[in-house]
Formats: C-alpha cells, structure tokens, sequence
C-alpha cells in the first residue's frame, strides 16, 4: 500500500488532500457554465412535459390542415390558444434550431440558445453537424439546404399535416436542447482541463535557506509577489 503523503505546507499548514479539497470548489468560469447548463436543462425539462400533452391540446378540425397553412395564416386562428403556442415554439425554439444548422455547415459564426458557436471551432461545429445529420436520418427530413447534399429529401415541415407538424416541432425543440446541453458538457469538460494540478510539493524560495514543502496554491500567491 502507497504511503500516504503528510506533509504539510509549510506557509498555510494544509497537507495534499487538504489543498485539493480547498481548490475543489468551482472556478468563475465553471459556474457559469454550471448556469447556463442548468438553464438549459430546466428549459428543456419544461417543454418536454408541455410538448407531450399537445396531441390532446389539438382542436380536431386543425388536426387535417397543412401545418404550413396554419403557421402562416396564424392570425387567422388568433382565438386558438394552440396556435399561438405552435407559432411562438417554432419561431423561438425551431426556426433558431434551423438557422444553426445552415450557418455551422456554412461554417460562420452561430447562436443556439446558450451557446455560441464560432465558424472557426472545428471541434464544435463537428458536434453540432453531427447531431443534426443523425436527426435528419432518422426523421428523413431535412433542417436547412447549408450544403445541398440532402436535395432529395423534404425540407422540415414540408408537406406535413398539422398533427404531424406538432409532433416534428416536437423532435426539432428536444434536438435544440439536447445540442445546447451536450455543447455546454464539452465546455464545462475544457474548463475542468484547464484547473492545475494542486498538491504539496518541495520547492526552494529565494531568501530563504533551504527547500520547502510548500502547496500549489501558496507557491502561485508567492511567484505573483515576487514578480510584482
């Protein structure tokens, strides 16, 4: 069995396992991908349950009309609470979701909700393309023409009655936070990468004779003094 490390700092006292715990607490940056994060997640918990009760929301005289017709004719169904709510889904949560996907596989810069994605990180535009290939695949309809290779398929709510409309609204909000928390994952993941390795180690300081067990964290407070 290892030896378990003892010593202590000798400028706070703290042994190993004390300055990581010390340090363990959340970086700036981490907590406020931890927000964002959390948003995304109590959004998305919402309109999960919201969304699953709209088949018997649906006025059966809608149920037959092109979900294009509605959407474009809204004022005319004013008095149908619904279709208030189906417009302001796609034009909050859909028609984003679509701008995305056309601006990412342009490879320009692009906003999904509470995360941004700059044309010039490969890592994440990847992410992003592939998520929504996988949607298109299996709905065998496409989100945007960004790159022309899906032609032979319909584009989003093409052709849809209302009914199947809903239920494809439905698909393109759950892939619109779903590609939000698994962006912010990835963030909060290079954060992480980014924390030093805390610890007690031996070290010598100028001005004073001999080497020193001195923490992570003291060491930093000590170097920025010296170079100040």
């Amino acid at each position: 069995m290892p030896q378990k490390d003892t010593s202590r700092c000798w400028v706070c006292g703290r042994t190993s396992i004390e300055v990581r715990e010390s340090a363990g607490r959340p970086t700036v940056p981490e907590s406020e991908v931890d927000r964002r994060f959390a948003k995304v997640r109590e959004t998305k918990a919402v309109f999960a349950r919201e969304s699953g009760e709209w088949w018997n929301r649906v006025p059966d005289q809608l149920k037959g009309m092109s979900f294009n017709f509605v959407m474009g004719n809204a004022a005319q169904f004013k008095g149908v609470t619904f279709v208030e709510e189906a417009a302001r889904i796609k034009a909050t949560v859909a028609d984003p979701m679509s701008d995305a996907a056309r601006m990412v596989r342009d490879g320009t810069d692009a906003t999904l909700g509470e995360v941004k994605v700059n044309g010039s990180d490969k890592g994440k535009r990847d992410a992003v393309v592939l998520a929504i290939e996988e949607f298109e695949r299996k709905t065998g309809r496409i989100l945007s023409n960004g790159t022309g290779k899906n032609e032979a398929k319909p584009h989003e709510f093409e052709g849809m009655d209302f009914a199947r409309g809903i239920g494809f609204l439905r698909d393109v909000g759950m892939l619109y936070y779903n590609v939000q928390e698994k962006l912010l994952e990835a963030e909060r993941e290079e954060e992480l990468s980014r924390r030093p390795t805390f610890g007690v180690g031996v070290t010598h300081i100028p001005l004073v004779a001999g080497e020193l067990h001195i923490c992570t964290i003291c060491l930093n407070l000590i170097t920025g003094l010296q170079s100040a």
